[in-house]
């Protein structure tokens, strides 16, 4: 269930974490945890949950990973974040470089440009979006 559910949150590029106890009684136990949803899948120890959950939102705020210690417990709390974006206005020879090396960095990539002749899905084939306009 939380590898489902990390797969749908970078499938859906929804704002989310993954919750790990490193250390403690409960140690390995995982929970992913959604932005504004709150907990989606696995589970926490109770009496630390509502701290977790409420850190995990301030990570993933600022796109964030860290170890917190709560009591005798120590949680690992990845930020799973949606891929940035990128939009190039204009479909100018520099474009081309630009959004192949941007989309090996993992960017979704939008070029636009008013001249149809040259915003075409061939010049750019590594763009999500080709907008002409």
């Amino acid at each position: 269930m939380v590898v489902a559910s990390l797969n749908r949150l970078v499938a859906e590029e929804k704002l989310g974490a993954l919750a790990t106890l490193v250390e403690g009684p409960e140690i390995g136990a995982k929970a992913v945890i959604e932005h504004d949803a709150g907990f989606v899948a696995g589970e926490l120890p109770a009496e630390i949950a509502g701290d977790v959950l409420a850190d995990a939102r301030a990570l993933m705020d600022e796109e964030q990973n860290r170890t917190l210690q709560y009591g005798e417990r120590s949680v690992f709390i990845e930020t799973v974040a949606p891929p940035p974006h990128l939009v190039v206005f204009g479909a100018v020879h520099i474009a081309q470089p630009l959004s192949t090396m941007a989309k090996q960095l993992g960017f979704h990539i939008t070029i636009s440009d008013a001249r149809g002749a040259f915003t075409t899905p061939e010049r750019f084939p590594d763009a999500d979006r080709v907008l002409v306009g």
